[in-house]
């Protein structure tokens, strides 16, 4: 079962901590983020905090429990969601103890060796949304009746 939104809502509005906080919707499900920091999921319209040393010694008697199937346990936060002053530290030394998401690497384009490039086309960029060719004169960008199969949107696929 997916969460509601009013519930996300209520969880976002409970958290009183000057960083920022948003949520993202994944899979029907949503991720809790502080600056750019996961510190809480939540599945099933139920709050799960990443399990830190910290938190765990804030909480003291720790329910644990996975966010979903196969996913690694979490504190699962139940009857103290009411409670702002409560979860806003929770979640505050949780976000101070997590570690610095890792930068995403930027894939670099590579240039198709020339013997995988088309006759009559040479590609002068190409990247996951666009591409761009240098056609030669006289060969059609799409099919007509007559010709199907010499254009360039045919030897492109």
């Amino acid at each position: 079962m997916a969460s509601d939104q009013s519930f996300v809502d209520f969880i976002v509005e409970q958290i009183d901590i000057t960083e920022e906080i948003r949520y993202k919707k994944m899979f029907g499900e949503y991720a809790i983020y502080v600056n750019n920091k996961v510190v809480a999921l939540i599945c099933d319209n139920s709050l799960f905090i990443k399990p830190t040393k910290s938190g765990r010694e804030f909480i003291g008697d720790v329910v644990e429990a996975p966010p979903y199937p196969g996913a690694k346990n979490s504190f699962l936060i139940e009857a103290e969601v009411e409670d702002v002053e409560w979860l806003s530290e929770l979640v505050n030394l949780t976000y101070n103890e997590l570690p610095e998401p890792k930068p995403k690497k930027k894939k670099a384009f590579k240039q198709p060796p020339s013997k995988y490039q088309p006759r009559g086309l040479a590609i002068l960029y190409e990247d996951q949304d666009i591409i761009v060719v240098d056609k030669t004169n006289g060969l059609l960008t799409i099919s007509t009746d007559r010709i199907k199969d010499k254009t360039a949107h045919f030897l492109l696929n």
